[in-house]
């Protein structure tokens, strides 16, 4: 089989590890993946391909690809197109991942972006995930921890951002902010989706959103009905903040929807 493989021309062999592919039970498409990797060198880039191109990292996974990965251009880490991250805990400061600089650096053709309760506060985490930012496109955040300081400057190395979702930030309560942010590089405009608890959010934060200095194209708001009581902490309602945030997006916006809401035009 190693012979026949390897005397296979290569748009032939490519055409048969793409079959291969779209095989519907994941672990024997998996298996035979993996098997089409090691028939020869000319069926291994497009087995890892296939095989690489969605990776899902917890800490443990994370420092297991790490440890068993070489750091560079080649390799598994170049196929990845869509990467998500779950850190387990909300205030781990996910020490593995900052030591994994050059392994970050590696991942050189990621596009989709999922990270999910990572604490945006600690500057190396910043720094180590900023290094994904020339090829991310769609960028989504879930449960992580962040002012609006702590998003600015985590979003500045994502030059071709084109999406971004917030879904249930921690947001950290402080000042508010004194300057505005400085001026992001994503070239366009973005489409902003936005999952908020208005009563635990934060003060002002969806406010805030609106010193975010990039165009934003559509903004589409995801189970963010206003709550019937304001809290304390909130110097204006949540009604006024959704307002302030389309005031701010007036230029650039050209689309404003609510997703499963308890009414269609709460706001």
């Amino acid at each position: 089989m190693a012979f026949v493989g390897a005397s296979l021309p290569q748009e032939i062999a490519d055409i048969i590890v793409d079959e291969v592919a779209e095989e519907p039970e994941p672990v024997l498409r998996v298996s035979t993946l993996r098997a089409c990797s090691l028939i020869s060198h000319t069926w291994v880039y497009r087995s890892q391909g296939h095989l690489f191109s969605k990776v899902e990292f917890n800490e443990t996974g994370f420092r297991k690809w790490c440890a068993s990965i070489r750091p560079g251009n080649v390799g598994p880490s170049q196929h990845v197109t869509n990467l998500r991250f779950n850190q387990d805990f909300g205030d781990s400061y996910l020490g593995d991942l900052v030591l994994a600089d050059s392994h970050m650096s590696s991942f050189t053709n990621v596009r989709v972006l999922h990270v999910t309760n990572v604490s945006l506060q600690h500057e190396e985490i910043r720094s180590v995930l900023g290094n994904l930012g020339s090829t991310v496109s769609q960028l989504s955040l879930e449960r992580c921890s962040m002012d609006i300081h702590h998003l600015t400057s985590f979003l500045h190395p994502f030059t071709s951002l084109e999406d971004l979702s917030l879904l249930d930030p921690h947001v950290l309560l402080g000042p508010k902010p004194e300057h505005p942010p400085k001026p992001l590089t994503a070239k366009g405009e973005i489409n902003l989706e936005l999952r908020i608890d208005m009563v635990h959010s934060g003060r002002s934060f969806v406010h805030e959103l609106a010193l975010l200095p990039v165009a934003v194209r559509t903004i589409t708001l995801l189970e963010c009905d206003p709550p019937m009581l304001v809290p304390w902490n909130y110097t204006v309602s949540p009604r006024t903040e959704i307002n302030q945030l389309l005031a701010g997006s007036r230029e650039t916006l050209t689309h404003f929807r609510v997703l499963a809401g308890k009414s269609s035009s709460p706001f």
